[in-house]
């Protein structure tokens, strides 16, 4: 018996899912091999049931599948390569940073931890000011004013200790036109000495506009510590004087370079203080100790008992 296309082609979807008993499948696949209509139904059927894929479709898939890869690969890379740059970024913008802080910033000292002391025309410092103490000067080179500021790097290379050091002599800058340390020939001028507050630790004159300066002076003054004024110390022997002078008494001269005191007393130029007979004197803020020797504001032995002129 003949079996007619409409048979077949309602066996294949039982066909395909391999439902048919082994004769019925014989039977379909007989007549599959000489009816072209019925073998291009099972294809589709096949297709459907993704038992067999179209090669253009399959194709087709591959290239979508690759394009997606490609994409997928491509958007990784650029987050890789963002991720490194921003990890450069960083990595700079630390060392950067760190450097800044450790270098570069500096924090204000006020007068008060600053260790600078006024004794008389000269500006001593209790203190190391080394890579911290800078000062500026008027346009009319008649004002200075002193700050002083410290970076992370000098405090740790530079520490804090007691010293006593003199910084200028402005008395001996008016007699010669020069300072004894740290000044220049231009200050040989100067009338007043401050010392600058925090709000203007980074001030600087504007040197082109005299008019503007004075007034940058008139400011700055009124905001400022005063340290010095030469005409509240006019009064005072010059250094060349008091070098000058054969003292009465035991005809004791001073060292090169000391001054009077508000007292009469004779001041070296490290702060020690002999009377006109060149005794030791008690300076202000030393003492006695128990075996009779002076000591001056730090503790260090200047004269007197068993050890005269010992430094401890």
């Amino acid at each position: 018996m003949k079996i007619t296309c409409e048979v077949i082609q309602d066996l294949l979807p039982l066909f395909v899912d391999n439902i048919l008993s082994g004769d019925s499948c014989h039977l379909v696949e007989e007549h599959l091999e000489t009816c072209d209509a019925c073998q291009k139904v099972w294809k589709e059927l096949r297709k459907e049931q993704h038992y067999i894929e179209d090669p253009d479709s399959k194709n087709e898939i591959e290239r979508e599948a690759k394009a997606a890869f490609r994409g997928v690969r491509r958007s990784i890379l650029i987050k890789r390569v963002l991720a490194v740059c921003l990890s450069i970024v960083c990595v700079l913008a630390t060392v950067r940073a760190g450097y800044y802080f450790y270098a570069e910033k500096q924090t204000y000292i006020p007068f008060e931890e600053s260790g600078l002391v006024m004794e008389g025309d000269r500006l001593y410092a209790s203190k190391t000011y080394y890579g911290r103490l800078t000062a500026i000067i008027s346009p009319d080179q008649k004002v200075q004013f002193w700050r002083m500021m410290e970076t992370a790097e000098i405090k740790k290379r530079y520490p804090s200790r007691q010293e006593n050091m003199l910084i200028v002599d402005y008395g001996e800058q008016l007699e010669q036109g020069q300072g004894t340390q740290g000044s220049e020939n231009r200050m040989s001028g100067i009338e007043r000495v401050y010392y600058l507050p925090k709000a203007y630790a980074n001030f600087q004159f504007d040197y082109d506009n005299p008019e503007l300066g004075a007034q940058q002076t008139l400011e700055l003054e009124s905001k400022s510590v005063l340290l010095w004024d030469r005409a509240e110390n006019g009064n005072q022997k010059t250094n060349a004087e008091i070098e000058a002078e054969n003292l009465v008494g035991e005809g004791f001269i001073p060292p090169k370079g000391s001054r009077r005191d508000k007292n009469g007393n004779i001041v070296d130029q490290m702060g020690n203080t002999f009377n006109e007979k060149g005794e030791w004197q008690v300076p202000e803020g030393g003492s006695v100790d128990a075996k009779g020797r002076i000591l001056d504001r730090n503790g260090n032995i200047m004269g007197g008992g068993a050890v005269v002129g010992a430094s401890g």
